[in-house]
């Protein structure tokens, strides 16, 4: 598959999952990386809607690596791009 073909997949296959979770970007990162299966269960796991809970309830450890990349390249890209104050990410 070419870059071009796999990044619209991936795009796609990311908003769906945007959708599933109800806008919630952490569950929709997480079911992008293990599955939706896990990223429903973890977010029943996780006591508080918050991302610490949620990060705590994810037991899968390539995961919770991931979140942290990802979410770390996000804040990183919304400084270099001058974006406001950093949106919640539930």
């Amino acid at each position: 598959m070419n870059p071009e073909t796999s990044l619209r997949f991936g795009a796609h296959y990311l908003g769906d999952q945007l959708r599933r979770f109800d806008g919630n970007v952490l569950a929709a990162l997480a079911a992008y990386n293990a599955g939706p299966g896990p990223a429903a269960r973890w977010l029943r796991e996780a006591r508080r809607a918050n991302a610490d809970s949620y990060f705590a309830a994810a037991d899968y450890e390539e995961t919770r690596l991931y979140l942290q990349r990802v979410i770390e390249h996000y804040g990183h890209y919304r400084y270099v791009y001058g974006a406001a104050d950093r949106p919640s990410i539930r």
